[in-house]
């Protein structure tokens, strides 16, 4: 069993000196490759900084920006159906205040928030009697399945009316 260890550190401690046995070593976002006396590097995949020579670097740097949505119910007219209003933006608040606003632009009653999401999607659908119901998925399918399923569970027949939302993205830099 001590010799089964022995080896086993003596093989990984010989790979991890391989590259320095040829006097070479690899540059951040890059590790070493070759064997049987050749030598070199191979940039990371999504982190090569670029080929010296000037051309467009593929560099990943740059930063994540959230994509959050709301769901605000509200309606025209105290006997009417209740319709929906919403907002994007990148902040939780900010999608908050963007869909009250905009429920309000509609001159809607009563806005009222039905459900938020970050890096999500929302799919709103309609019962027949009017009412709606709202899910989230992590695609557009996801939250178009889940609230049919409330649809199911709720043992009506609905119709999908929107899906909104999205995922975050990459802001390079």
């Amino acid at each position: 069993m001590v010799k089964r260890l022995f080896v086993i550190f003596a093989a990984i401690l010989a790979i991890g000196l391989t590259g320095s046995a040829y006097g070479q070593s690899c540059p951040p976002g890059s590790y070493p490759v070759g064997g049987g006396g050749s030598f070199g590097c191979a940039p990371i995949s999504g982190s090569w900084e670029g080929d010296g020579r000037g051309g467009e670097s593929p560099s990943r740097r740059g930063y994540w920006l959230d994509k959050h949505t709301t769901i605000v119910w509200g309606y025209a007219t105290a006997a009417s159906a209740w319709q929906y209003a919403w907002g994007d933006s990148d902040t939780p608040q900010s999608a908050y205040e963007r869909a009250m606003t905009s429920c309000r632009e509609q001159e809607l009653l009563n806005c009222v928030h039905s459900m938020s999401v970050g890096n999500a999607f929302i799919a709103v659908a309609r019962e027949q009697d009017g009412n709606l119901l709202s899910a989230s998925g992590k695609s557009v399918k996801a939250a178009q399945r889940n609230v049919m399923g409330k649809c199911k569970k709720a043992k009506s027949t609905c119709t999908i009316v929107a899906t909104h939302g999205g995922m975050g993205r990459f802001i390079p830099i």
